[in-house]
This record gives C-alpha cells, structure tokens and sequence, in this order.
C-alpha cells in the first residue's frame, strides 16, 4: 500500500492547458469555427514536409484576414508545444520550419477570423 501511495504522488500529471476552466468556456466559437471552415468552398491545407510544414490558406480567406493564431501541441511533451502568430504571405502560404519544432507527432490547430467570423481547424502531423 505504501508503494501504491508513493507512486501515485510522485507520478506528473500534465494538463492540456494550465487554463483549462477558461478554456472550456470559449469553446463555443471552437465549435462554430469548426463549422466555418468546413463550409468553406476549398479548406485550409496542413502538410508536413521535410522543412517543416507549410499551411496553406484559400484566397477567399485572404481578402478578409484579420488575424490567427497557431499551435502545434505536443501530448507528450507540453516543452515541445509551439504557438505562433498565424500570417500567411500574399499567396495565402505559412511555413514553420522544422527546427522549431522538436517532436515528431503534433496536433496542429489553427484558429483564424476572416470578415466577421470565426475559422478553427486541426490536424495530425507526423514528420
């Protein structure tokens, strides 16, 4: 029992978020980003590379942009999570290299606000 009790205070336990709560409550416009962006005529484009990963984002999109934000998460490693401001060049392109990167699976998510709505998407990378 005392192995047991030992064991079970010194294992870490590592949360998603350290504001899970807060992010709970926005997880509204998540689901409604979710939607946007499936009823887009052409989606959002993730694609791992050797260099890194290249995000591709439709013209329509671009015309509107407001602003994004990027995060590839790591889950087994919250050190090798990475956020970023998401601004795609004039060809609608965003590339992270891969030296910023140090796992080899992330989930990546992508929020972004075009016109007045919201757009949330994600996608399993392996490299």
């Amino acid at each position: 029992m005392a192995t047991l009790v030992y064991k079970s205070v010194n294992t870490k336990f590592e949360l998603v978020s350290n504001t899970y709560y807060e992010d709970e409550l926005k997880y509204q416009s998540i689901i409604d980003g979710k939607v946007n962006a499936r009823e887009m005529e052409q989606p959002v484009t993730i694609e791992a590379i050797p260099a890194g990963v290249i995000i591709s984002i439709p013209a329509e999109q671009l015309k509107e942009f407001h602003q994004g934000e990027l995060w590839f998460y790591c889950e087994t490693d919250a050190k090798k999570d990475y956020k970023s401001e998401f601004h795609p060049d004039e060809d609608g392109k965003f590339i992270v290299p891969k030296t910023v990167l140090g796992a080899e699976k992330y989930i990546v998510k992508l929020q972004w606000k075009s016109g007045d709505k919201n757009f949330y998407t994600e996608k399993i990378i392996n490299f």
